[in-house]
């Protein structure tokens, strides 16, 4: 498998040796019909035959006179036809024949030229040579890559996708179904190789030109590209097919585009020449200086996007001398750093690279006297002598060969930015290398510290996708039975949250003790606590800076002191984030700061050392799981943390009302923080006033918005811990229960509800008096839940009994309830037109009383005005309420039936089937109410149905009338026992309530007002 010398002539061949740069071109796959000599010269000439034009011989020449130009023959279709040894074996023949053709001229660039499937063994040929030392000067003098028709799947390769493409290419040379090649090309398995995302790295090293047919119906021009970021990749179009776009005759379209190919081939060049140039080492240089103190990591896996941006910014570099990677302590920044380091030697071995910790001043310090011992700088061994300058200056030289330092740990700003008197006010910052030859690369926790120390070319590390998590686990792990166990491994790296300090830690706990990981993950589950020590447990880590906190828990602690340092507010908010739930946090939670300024750089400072992360669209932030947890654990240990959690419920209390539909768009982002803090159960005394208080709060905000199942169970805790706290027999405890059976009768559970309001209506009346506001609130809401029952004389004895004492919304529902429809249209138009004037038109009582009034207009065959004010009180429920919620829902189902009785049966199902799904989907499929409609839509679909074939006349209303009380009667009911919250009464109104106790005097008062301007409270019930 010879290499063929184009130009210059072979004879003498000592004219080969005065070249300066060597261009080989490679062919793809040859027809079973044609022998490889032929092919290999035909790939490149047109005609076919030896009188051709051969263009590599012919025309580059005069446009490249100081190349060698070589051509490779081989067996294409032996290489493609057999298995991936046998592909790998013809590609290092490949690499042998070049090392043999170079042996006196190891260092001289070299350009590939590659034709189809000839890529793909080129490519195979430099990953054989990035892992083989025999031929590594190979790949390390390769400068430029030149693919013509090769598939590359713009670095998205499969071996699907890429055996299926390759099939096709030797489908159109002839080959056949059956036949080995095609099998073998189709698989894709010989390629395996090339597909991997490490060869991505190496291609940065080079400068690449992909040339693709517009007339190619096989490689198009998305197939041709790597999809490579900057300047590395060009593509471009020439007018040709899959096998003319590569040879290049005399006539007008061939000359065309062999000026676009020899254009590019110039720039390939030229910079293959410059390197070159820059590269050759002089008679009196050193070995190129390596200094980084730690091997690579064979269990280093993933980060391709970031190490992939490194390689980038270090191929220009005048336009990137300073970048920073910033993230999470324990997130593997120095990991990253470190083998991008050893990524940079493997690739490129003229880079000096040199590693600098900035653990401290004295750390930064002696790290550059070692710079100097290796660079043999005079004075290097001389301990009274400074080596800061003069490193500083031998790196920024202009004769100074390229160079890449990096700087690990720049956690502590004044290490670099603080004047030291003894250095003539000068920073450590001052003392690094500035280079057009040379980077500097720093690794930092802080954002603050990345922007300034590169404002354009700082990298956020985000967290460890659970692929790349799941492979360093699995890597690291020795002798362990349950690895393959999916589900065991996938929770424990969740618990770890995907962190790479918390999964090697985690490795080296479990690979020291023979742990298996249910054990471990056992352990981790026990308590937050066992969490807490077991990620603070210190462990041996070669690869990380011997100053370092190994264990998790430890190098956060060390950036909570420094936040402490430097930013006190942050350090405040971040005690104040302990005591909140840590997904979901609106800008608005925060305490208030002396101005906003303040405030932002607080914030700043916590999404700086990545505690917090910003949502893009929401505008809110989620807090690190674990950093949550160990900010818990930092403030228990220094004594803070029952008076953080003390602070924070009294900061949402403030934050968080009685219910009420004004702020309901701002309170809702709250809750989940209100009910995380009220249920803090790891300090002294859980069962504080001012706790049970917010979670009362929380509560009454879900059933304002119609979530009754979460606030059952709120107020059934708010009630076991004021039983447990002030007794039975206490005000606060009734008033609870009066809550909870309020949220009981919006779930049709009436018997439990019942039973609640009179065990409440007695305790009451025993303890207070018949004429108590808490009384008469108990026997309003037993009112309420008799009719929800239908026990209508029942609830009208009751409702009379505290007719002076509460509004004439709910005993106009009882005269609805008992058909007095002239009385309860007179009480409704009342309390409709009093709420419109004083509460406004789009306040969810007004909302309420039109409801009721225009179940009344229906109830009166005025179906044309229930219908009107149906529509106004849906289309205002929809935007004051929301679509989903309960209330909401009563109404489109009112509004359906009302369809239904004007014989719009269409409209009746279109309405019912949207408010059956969102019942379903709001109330669940066991609700009464998502039953009934389910029901309802049933029978009108089935009437629908079996009318079809009947006259299309319309369908007389008396069967729809008739069907009217059983499938309405929970829909008009709902509207009318709404009104019981405003039974409510005055104990559940929050504006008495200063010490956790009820104002009987402000109740009082509260109730004469409000009978005489028959306003319905709902100031905390929706």
């Amino acid at each position: 498998m010879p290499l063929r010398q184009l130009f210059p002539d072979p004879d003498p061949a000592a004219l080969s040796v005065a070249a300066k740069v060597d261009i080989i071109a490679v062919h793809g796959l040859n027809p079973r019909s044609k022998n490889e000599a032929d092919h290999a010269w035909d790939t490149w000439r047109t005609p076919a035959g030896k009188t051709g034009h051969l263009w590599l011989r012919d025309d580059l020449p005069s446009h490249l006179s100081e190349s060698r130009i070589l051509l490779y023959q081989y067996d294409s279709t032996a290489v493609y036809g057999q298995d991936r040894g046998t592909f790998i074996d013809k590609a290092n023949a490949l690499l042998e024949a070049i090392r043999i053709e170079r042996d006196d001229v190891g260092s001289r660039p070299i350009l590939f030229l590659g034709h189809s499937m000839g890529g793909l063994l080129i490519k195979q040929a430099l990953i054989n040579a990035h892992n083989n030392p025999k031929y590594t000067p190979i790949k390390d003098a390769t400068s430029g890559l030149a693919f013509f028709a090769t598939p590359h799947f713009g670095g998205q390769w499969t071996l699907v996708k890429l055996g299926g493409l390759v099939a096709d290419i030797a489908k159109t040379m002839g080959f056949k179904k059956g036949d080995n090649v095609l099998e073998t090309l189709k698989e894709g398995s010989i390629f395996s190789d090339i597909i991997q995302e490490h060869w991505r790295h190496q291609l940065l090293n080079y400068d690449i030109i992909s040339f693709w047919g517009d007339l190619d119906s096989v490689v198009s021009k998305d197939s041709v590209q790597f999809g490579l970021p900057g300047q590395n990749e060009n593509v471009v179009k020439l007018n040709a097919d899959h096998h003319g776009v590569c040879k290049f005759g005399q006539g007008q379209k061939d000359q065309d585009n062999f000026k676009l190919v020899r254009g590019n081939l110039r720039d390939l060049y030229k910079r293959a020449l410059e390197k070159y140039t820059n590269e050759q080492p002089k008679p009196d240089d050193s070995p190129i200086p390596w200094l980084v103190p730690y091997n690579q990591n064979p269990y280093f896996t993933g980060r391709n996007n970031i190490l992939e941006q490194l390689h980038l910014r270090l191929n220009d570099l005048e336009r990137h001398p300073f970048v920073a990677i910033y993230g999470l302590g324990g997130s593997g920044k120095s990991a990253i750093a470190i083998e991008f380091a050893h990524q940079v030697r493997d690739g490129n071995s003229s880079y000096a690279i040199f590693w600098v910790s900035a653990f401290s001043t004295k750390r930064l310090a002696e790290s550059f006297r070692d710079i100097a011992k290796v660079l043999q700088i005079p004075g290097a061994d001389d301990q009274t002598q400074d080596m800061l300058d003069p490193v500083r200056r031998k790196l920024s030289g202009e004769n100074q060969g390229r160079w890449l330092m990096i700087i690990d740990n720049v956690d502590d700003e004044n290490v670099l930015y603080a004047k030291d008197a003894t250095r003539g006010n000068k920073r450590m910052y001052d003392y690094l290398p500035r280079s057009r030859r040379g980077m500097i690369l720093c690794t930092t926790r802080t954002k603050k510290i990345a922007v300034k120390l590169a404002p354009g070319d700082f990298l956020s590390l985000p967290q460890m996708d659970a692929t790349e998590a799941r492979q360093l686990l699995t890597n690291s792990l020795k002798g362990q039975e349950d690895i393959e166990q999916g589900q065991l491994i996938q929770d424990l790296l969740q618990s770890l949250t995907w962190l790479p300090l918390a999964i090697v830690q985690a490795v080296a706990f479990m690979n020291e003790n023979g742990t298996s990981v249910s054990r471990y993950l056992e352990i981790l589950r026990e308590t937050d606590r066992s969490l807490i020590n077991t990620l603070n447990e210190h462990f041996e880590d070669s690869t990380r800076d011997r100053d370092s906190q190994n264990a998790v828990v430890a190098t956060w602690l060390i950036s909570f002191q420094q936040i402490e340092k430097d930013d006190k507010l942050a350090a405040q908010y971040l005690s104040f984030l302990a005591c909140i739930a840590p997904q979901d946090i609106p800008r608005s939670i925060f305490p208030p700061a002396e101005s906003d300024m303040e405030q932002e750089k607080a914030i700043g400072t916590l999404t700086g050392y990545s505690f917090l992360t910003p949502h893009t669209k929401s505008g809110q932030y989620n807090m690190h799981i674990l950093i949550h947890q160990v900010t818990r654990t930092w403030l228990q240990s220094n004594g803070r943390w029952h008076h953080c959690v003390q602070q924070t419920t009294r900061r949402l209390t403030e934050l968080i009302p009685w219910g009420g539909h004004e702020r309901h768009r701002e309170y809702v982002l709250y809750l989940s923080h209100g009910s995380y803090a009220a249920n803090i159960t790891d300090i002294e005394d859980i069962q504080t006033a001012e706790a049970i208080e917010l979670l009362d709060q929380v509560g009454w905000c879900y059933a304002w918005l119609g979530d009754y199942k979460t606030a059952e169970g709120i107020f059934r805790t708010v009630l076991d811990r004021r039983k447990e706290k002030f007794g039975l027999k206490h005000r606060q405890t009734l008033v609870t229960m009066n809550e909870l059976g309020l949220v009981l009768n919006d779930q049709g559970k009436y018997e439990e509800a019942a039973k609640l309001h009179r065990e409440t209506e007695m305790l009451n009346e025993d303890l207070f008096g018949p004429e108590d506001p808490e009384t008469l609130t108990s026997q309003a809401n037993l009112a309420a839940t008799y009719r929800n029952q239908g026990r209508w004389n029942d609830a009208e004895k009751l409702e009379v009994q505290v007719m002076e004492t509460r509004e004439r919304a709910n005993l106009a529902a009882t005269y609805w309830n008992q058909g007095r429809w002239n009385d309860a249209e007179k009480l409704g138009v009342q309390v409709m037109e009093t709420s419109l004037r004083v509460l406004g038109a789009e306040h969810p009582d007004t909302l309420r009383s039109q409801a009721n009034l225009a179940t009344t207009f229906r109830s009166q065959d005025r179906l044309k005005q229930a219908e009107d004010l149906f529509v106004k009180v849906v289309e205002g429920s929809k935007n004051v309420l929301g679509p989903e919620h309960p209330d909401t829902l009563n109404r489109i189902g009112n509004l359906a039936f009302n369809f239904k009785m004007q014989d719009r049966i269409a409209d009746a199902i279109h309405l019912m089937e949207s408010c059956a799904q969102l019942s379903v989907k709001v109330l669940g499929h066991e609700h009464f109410l998502t039953k009934d409609r389910l029901q309802s839509l049933e029978s009108w679909q089935h009437s629908q149905s079996s009318t079809a074939g009947n006259s299309s006349s319309t369908q007389e209303s008396g069967p729809f009338i008739a069907e009217v009380p059983a499938q309405v009667e929970n829909e008009i009911q709902r509207e009318a026992s709404s009104n019981s919250a405003s039974l409510t009464g005055e104990a559940r109104q929050p504006t008495g309530r200063t010490t956790g106790l009820i104002s009987d005097e402000r109740i009082k008062k509260s109730i004469k007002q409000r009978l005489k301007a028959m306003i319905p409270n709902r100031s905390r019930k929706p």
